[in-house]
C-alpha cells in the first residue's frame, strides 16, 4: 500500500492497540497544511479589492458501500446498512477560493467502522472483526479552460493522500462440520500512508437560474499502483446556501506487498454549499 506502509503482523489474541503518534501527527500536519493554504489564498481573497473573489465551502453527509479485495483473494463488503450500524464517525467537507479561471480547494473524507459481524472470507477462515478508519485528503489546483454564462469546464491538478488502518480479526474453524468449532484467532492489521498524483476534469452546467449539475473525473498514481475518483451532483440554490445531492466513486489498487488489493468506497451523498 505504498512504500510507506508498515509490514504486516500476525499474532495470537490479545492484540495491544496500534501506536497511533507518529501518523496522527503526521496527518495532523497534512490537515493544517491543507487549511493553511486554502486560508492563505482566502485571506488574500479578503485583502483584495477585486470582486472576483469567491469563497466556499461545503459539508455533506454521505452514505457509503465500502469494497475491499484481500490479498488472499477474499472479499469484504461492507453495505450501507453495515455503515449506518457499525459507523463510528464520518465527515467530509470541502472548502476553497475562486477568483476568475483560477480556483484552490482542498477535500476532506473520514470514516471509523468497526464491523462485528461473522464473514466468511474462504473455507475455514472467518472475519470475526474488522476495524477500519481512513483519512482521505484531496488538495488540488482548477483552471477553466472553458467557460460561458451557464457552463465551466476546469481543468485539475494535484494530489490524493491515503491514510488508512486495517485490523482483520479471523477465526480459523474445521472444515467439517460446516460451522465447526474454532481452532485458532488470529489478527492481521496494517496501517499505511498513500500520496498519489492526480489530474482530471471538473465542470458545472447551470441550466436554470435555480439549478445546475456539476461532475468530476480523476485519475492518479503514485504509492498506490493506481486510484480514480468520479462524483456527479445536482444542486439548487437557495438565497444563503446551495443544497446538492450527487453519488461519489473513489478506488484504490495498491501494491502486491499490501493485505489489501483493492479498495473502493462508493454511495450517495447530500449535503449544502455555501458562499462567501
Amino acid at each position: 500500500m505504498g512504500s510507506r506502509a508498515k509490514r504486516v503482523s500476525t499474532r495470537v489474541e490479545p492484540v495491544a492497540p496500534m501506536p497511533r503518534t507518529r501518523l496522527s501527527r503526521r496527518i495532523a500536519g497534512i490537515l493544517c497544511g491543507s487549511l493553511l493554504a486554502t486560508a492563505l489564498a482566502a485571506g488574500a481573497a479578503d485583502a483584495g479589492s477585486d470582486d472576483g473573489w469567491e469563497i466556499g465551502a461545503e459539508i455533506y453527509l454521505w452514505a457509503p458501500w465500502i469494497d475491499i479485495e484481500t490479498a488472499t483473494g477474499g472479499n469484504i463488503e461492507i453495505t450501507l446498512d453495515d455503515i449506518l450500524k457499525d459507523l463510528d464517525m464520518l465527515f467530509m467537507a470541502n472548502v476553497g477560493v475562486r477568483h476568475g479561471r483560477w480556483s484552490l480547494l482542498s477535500d476532506f473524507v473520514y470514516f471509523e467502522i468497526d464491523q462485528g459481524d461473522n464473514t466468511p472470507l474462504l473455507p475455514g477462515i472467518t472475519l470475526s472483526d474488522l476495524t477500519l478508519e481512513a483519512w482521505i485528503v484531496t488538495p488540488q489546483v482548477r483552471y477553466a479552460a472553458y467557460e460561458t454564462d451557464d457552463l465551466r469546464v476546469e481543468l485539475l491538478a494535484g494530489a490524493r493522500y491515503l491514510w488508512l488502518e486495517v485490523q482483520l480479526d479471523l477465526d480459523f474453524r474445521a472444515l467439517l462440520p460446516p460451522g465447526g468449532p474454532i481452532l485458532a484467532k488470529r489478527t492481521v492489521s496494517d496501517s499505511a500512508s498513500n500520496w498519489d498524483g492526480i489530474v482530471g476534469v471538473a465542470g458545472q452546467w447551470d441550466f436554470t437560474d435555480k439549478w445546475y449539475a456539476s461532475g468530476y473525473l480523476d485519475v492518479g498514481t503514485g504509492d498506490s499502483d493506481y486510484t480514480w475518483q468520479a462524483l456527479a451532483s445536482v444542486a439548487y440554490r437557495f438565497k444563503r446556501l446551495d443544497a446538492v445531492v450527487g453519488y461519489r466513486y473513489l478506488d484504490w489498487e495498491f501494491d502486491s506487498d499490501s493485505p489489501i488489493k483493492d479498495m473502493n468506497v462508493h454511495g450517495p451523498f447530500f449535503g449544502a454549499k455555501f458562499l462567501f
